[in-house]
């Protein structure tokens, strides 16, 4: 199964949470679900799923 969110969305993800965005509203700007982005957001960015 693929990653719900590309490296790049995954570090966008990031950056704006790390903004102040809450994840609710990231989650709904990039379609996924709330969980995927906190998971994305506590990860480290050097992390890569296979």
């Amino acid at each position: 199964m693929p990653p719900e969110l590309t490296l790049e969305q995954a570090d966008l993800a990031r950056q704006m949470h790390a903004a102040g965005y809450p994840a609710p509203s990231v989650a709904t700007m990039l379609k996924v679900a709330t969980t995927t982005v906190y998971r994305r957001v506590r990860r480290p960015p050097d992390v890569v799923e296979n």
